[in-house]
């Protein structure tokens, strides 16, 4: 579970990092500029796809851990709010909205 809680984490961190960067790194695109694509930037842009989608289902793994906060136990507690502070990680995506493209 504690694996689960760091991976979550370093979704987050990456999601707010990229959103930082760029805020509108996941808007569509126009399909035309898709056709004059290279390989590798059409590879960059699966990756980057990917990633944002493996972020936002830890969204739901959190949401789902943070269900049973009663039942975990201590040390998967401490993980999640001494460790790796998942509230405070969430407070910048709770601002940028990144489900919203």
């Amino acid at each position: 579970m504690v694996e689960v809680i760091d991976y979550a984490y370093r979704n987050f961190v990456w999601l707010v990092d990229e959103m930082m960067k760029n805020r509108d790194f996941m808007k569509e695109e126009d399909s035309k500029k898709w056709l004059n694509q290279k390989p590798i930037d059409e590879l960059n842009r699966h990756k980057l796809e990917i990633h944002f989608k493996c972020a936002m289902s830890a969204f739901s793994m959190i949401r789902f851990v943070t269900d049973y906060m009663d039942d975990l136990p201590a040390p998967i507690i401490h993980q999640m709010i001494d460790c790796n502070d998942i509230p405070c990680a969430l407070v910048p995506l709770l601002e940028l909205k990144p489900w919203i493209r």
